[in-house]
């Protein structure tokens, strides 16, 4: 699982987050959510965290998603732990294992029983008026679910009530959408979303498999306790209080072990076995993602002799520092790449037609300027390819009228010239260029050769082959329509990847054989 932190997340020092924990097999999605089935959508996912190997398994056609319903209400704010599926796990699970059920219990006591089951897990805490700070509130997968051994279970844990006033929002179910789109729905509902990310044999990559909270979760969250459970707490922390004494008149001592740098997972189970137990689990932020899931910190500090009765408190990372993102809207692609990478982010670039912006020059960016995201985010920049090209129609036989009216409509231009032509009536339009069918940008110049009616009585019938010019030079190829006796005319033409001044089209076309003083359309490259 990998965790992506949300810049809105409450931050609390007794909040401690995921760890990376062995990759694990592709889970039952029904053990996340009875109530909030989970219904695929087609969408991009994001790249998943490496993995072990495992056996490839089909992937069911892609269904359409459910629209998401307004859950129950939470406090704004919230945390939203919403798990991605990886996609079908590349080998099968050779062995399972029973969710314990941990809802209702200090997340001390939570944590050993999953390790006892064999699951490590991670840990997200959130604000609750109604449970002390350290209990669990919710927990994926659901308690008696069949998992592969190994597999990692999520934890959400009370930090006790708010420091600050909260409203009531509606908690949107997002199961079975997008992962951009549950981020966004949550995200706009003013909550959270925190992610993690589990394979899954029939839940596409990249589509959300279960979210917690979710209204099952909320409805079996262990209500506020009366009173009197207030004073058997009390009474539980007194003995526990004369224990530690007898424990501290024991005397005994042992090693700290050394646990920065390891998941928080395997830095548990290294305190437990040396004989020591985590006290608190703090979460704090990292400049490296390396760092993400991993302890960065703990006290006492490692290979130090301690009494075995202080708790070790560890410091884990939930996520890297936020950063802004810039604005690269309007800048060119290069400039665009250059500014985020100047601070710590990516550029994921597409394409895009645009009649407004230029080619080369970035028409919109997400997230949007100003965000706050983690270093190495990755932001999508739709960069221009200019005006979509059109379509010249074919126009041949239609009077001049009719044609540059329908080239017209399309945003075309036209260069018309006239010939004496007995094959085409007069008026109408004898040959063009480019021919129907070619795509070019809007604006292009289209030549029309219009004929003229046969060539009067008493002019000169003499005829000339139209001599192939196209690759010349503007100036060369005028120089040799002249020396055929013919009337070149130059168009210049854009966006044609040729070099300035050379032809690159004519019209009538190389061996067509017109009278003398015919005009010859030449079409001439400008450069750009």
């Amino acid at each position: 699982m990998t965790d992506e932190t949300d810049p809105s997340a409450p931050v609390d020092p007794f909040a401690p987050a995921e760890p990376d924990a062995p990759a694990p097999a592709p889970p039952d999605p029904a053990s996340y959510s009875a109530a909030e089935p989970a219904a695929p959508a087609p969408a991009p996912a994001e790249p998943a965290a490496p993995v072990t190997p495992q056996a490839a398994e089909p992937v069911p056609a892609v269904m359409p998603p459910a629209t998401p319903a307004l859950g129950p209400t939470i406090p704004s704010g919230s945390r939203v732990v919403v798990m991605v599926s990886r996609g079908p796990s590349p080998i099968p699970p050779t062995a399972f294992a029973t969710v314990p059920e941990v809802v209702g219990i200090a997340q001390g006591d939570a944590l050993a029983k999953l390790q006892e089951a064999g699951l490590p897990s991670q840990v997200f805490n959130d604000y609750n008026d109604k449970l002390p700070r350290g209990e669990v509130m919710g927990q994926l997968p659901v308690q008696g679910a069949s998992v592969p051994a190994g597999a990692e279970s999520v934890l959400m844990v009370s930090s006790g009530p708010a420091a600050a006033p909260t409203i009531a929002v509606a908690l949107p179910n997002v199961v079975g959408l997008a992962e951009s789109d549950a981020v966004s729905r949550l995200q706009s509902a003013g909550l959270s979303p925190q992610l993690v990310r589990e394979y899954s044999s029939n839940i596409p990559d990249g589509f959300v498999i279960a979210e917690l909270p979710n209204s099952a979760s909320l409805i079996e969250m262990p209500k506020k306790r009366p009173l009197v459970w207030l004073w058997i707490v009390l009474a539980v922390l007194v003995i526990a209080a004369l224990g530690v004494g007898v424990y501290l008149y024991l005397n005994r001592t042992g090693i700290v072990p050394a646990v920065v740098g390891l998941t928080q997972a395997d830095a548990t189970a290294a305190i437990t076995a040396a004989g020591f137990k985590i006290e608190t689990v703090e979460m704090t932020q990292s400049i490296k993602a390396s760092d993400v899931g991993k302890v960065v910190g703990q006290q006492p500090v490692a290979n130090t002799e301690a009494k075995m009765s202080v708790g070790v408190i560890i410091s884990v990372s939930g996520g890297q520092l936020l950063l802004d993102v810039p604005t690269v809207t309007g800048k060119t692609q290069a400039d665009a790449e250059k500014a985020l990478k100047d601070v710590g982010l990516t550029a994921s670039v597409t394409k895009g037609f645009s009649s407004t912006v230029v080619k080369g020059i970035v028409i919109s960016q997400a997230p949007e300027a100003g965000q706050k995201v983690p270093s190495e985010t990755s932001v999508g920049i739709v960069v221009s390819e200019g005006a979509q090209n059109v379509v010249v129609p074919g126009v041949s036989g239609q009077t001049q009228s009719q044609a540059t009216s329908a080239l017209k409509a399309l945003g075309l231009g036209t260069q018309v010239v006239t010939n004496y032509s007995s094959q085409t009536t007069k008026g109408q339009v004898a040959d063009q260029f480019p021919s129907a069918g070619t795509a070019v940008p809007p604006g292009t110049i289209v030549g029309l050769v219009v004929s003229g009616g046969p060539i009067p009585s008493g002019n000169s019938t003499a005829t000339v082959s139209v001599a192939s010019v196209v690759g010349m030079t503007s100036s060369s190829a005028e120089t040799a329509l002249k020396n055929q006796g013919l009337k070149p005319v130059a168009v210049q033409w854009s966006g044609t990847g040729q070099p300035a001044n050379q032809v690159v089209g004519q019209v009538p076309d190389s061996g067509a054989v017109v009278p003398k003083n015919s005009s010859v359309l030449i079409f001439v490259s400008n450069g750009k």
